[in-house]
């Protein structure tokens, strides 16, 4: 991968935080502190590095670049995201190791590189260079300074990455630099302080296919066929930006279930349909079936039905076709998956929702962001997945329990 030089207007583009268009009766509080990224508060002060420490950056033994040091600004927090935030380093506990991590990393995922900072009092506006050293290479990205960022990660330092920058062996520093007309011997602004230090991004390669099978109702008032090949598309970006793998398949069965349904609601012959479809097919249990039936066939509860038939019945679900709730039922399925209750949130309660959900009013918590649209996700105005509210995203809580179960699905 070549160098990244992204502009600050180029980069505003792309991370602009995603909508808040919630059809929810009672949206988030803007006074909520739920999910900032990180707790380490602005100090204004430049920690010391260790001298022993090696540091990728600066150093009179290195020709003049034509930069120094920038002063006057400190790095504050440093955060991974592949689909949820995941701080690496802050300022007040230093380099964060996997066992002190909210969600795991994954090796070959795309995702992004956030840099929050602060700066000192009487600062003059100006533009800093920010250096992501990766590895071998490094990527750079420059914005205009006007104050300290807030915890807003639209408003850091920012590097995209692409899926093959997410090796295991991958080693990280960042580096705040300006320009200088002769070497400098001010301590160079990095982080982690103590020289380069692993991402961690963990295997193994996770896949998943999903096959949208059409339901044929036969029924008195009801003989449909719906038919969700218009809705793959969707189905693929929403399911790759919000499971934790590196492979999805999304497909439409060839051919329809025909269910003969005796009451209206009753998904007792879809699920069995289902079950049938993954029996004849011989599917592996990195396949999800999803039936979607025509709307004269519901409305079904919650929208996608447990079964309790089948060699895999968690995997055997059924989402309802009111396209303007698609990719909310896509939740349900991240729910099942990681056999979790759905959760509760304001004005939607449900029977015995997730009594382990760490965060408040079914909020995410964190900042998620899109690895294909590139857009945040506030964690203010942003729903668990396997909530009942809108609009949502995935939670680092829901990340990591679906990370572990896709690894049980993938024989790991």
């Amino acid at each position: 991968m070549k160098p990244h030089r992204l502009h600050a207007l180029l980069l505003g583009s792309l991370l602009a935080p995603a909508c808040a268009d919630s059809t929810d009766d009672s949206p988030p509080q803007s006074g909520s502190t739920t999910g900032e990224i990180g707790t380490s508060g602005s100090t204004g002060d430049t920690p010391d590095p260790d001298p022993t420490g090696s540091s990728s950056s600066g150093g009179d033994t290195e020709p003049h670049d034509g930069f120094g040091p920038a002063e006057g600004i400190v790095l504050e927090e440093v955060v991974v995201s592949q689909g949820v935030a995941v701080p690496v380093w802050n300022s007040a506990d230093g380099f964060i190791d996997g066992t002190g991590r909210n969600a795991p990393l994954l090796q070959n995922r795309a995702g992004a590189v956030f840099a929050r900072f602060s700066v000192a009092d009487g600062w003059d506006s100006r533009e800093i260079t920010a250096r992501l050293h990766l590895g071998e290479q490094t990527l750079e990205t420059v914005m205009m300074v006007a104050g300290s960022a807030s915890h807003d990660p639209s408003t850091w330092f920012a590097w995209l990455l692409d899926a093959e920058d997410a090796a295991p062996e991958a080693e990280f520093q960042v580096e705040l630099v300006e320009p200088s007309d002769h070497p400098s011997e001010a301590r160079p602004v990095v982080a982690p302080v103590e020289g380069v230090a692993l991402v961690g991004f963990q295997g193994p390669e996770l896949a998943l296919d999903v096959v949208f099978v059409p339901i044929t109702i036969e029924a008195e008032n009801c003989n449909e066929t719906y038919d969700p090949a218009a809705e793959v598309d969707v189905a693929r970006v929403f399911l790759l930006q919000s499971l934790p793998l590196q492979t999805l398949e999304v497909t439409s069965h060839n051919r329809p279930a025909v269910v003969q349904l005796e009451e209206r609601g009753d998904a007792r012959g879809i699920i069995d349909a289902l079950v049938e479809v993954r029996v004849t097919d011989e599917l592996p249990l990195t396949t999800l079936v999803v039936g979607v039936p025509p709307d004269c066939a519901g409305p079904f509860d919650g929208g996608l039905v447990r079964g309790d038939g089948g060699p895999i019945p968690r995997l055997t679900g059924i989402v309802i076709s009111d396209a303007e709730y698609f990719t909310k039922n896509l939740g349900y399925l991240i729910a099942l998956m990681g056999e979790r209750w759905i959760v509760n949130c304001p004005g939607r309660v449900v029977d015995n929702p997730d009594p382990n959900y760490p965060y408040e009013r079914g909020l995410i918590g964190t900042w998620g962001f899109g690895i294909l649209d590139h857009q945040l996700r506030d964690p203010l105005a942003h729903y668990s997945a396997i909530s009942n509210c809108s609009p949502s995203w995935v939670s680092d809580y829901g990340w990591a329990i679906t990370y572990d179960h896709l690894k049980f699905l993938n024989g790991f």
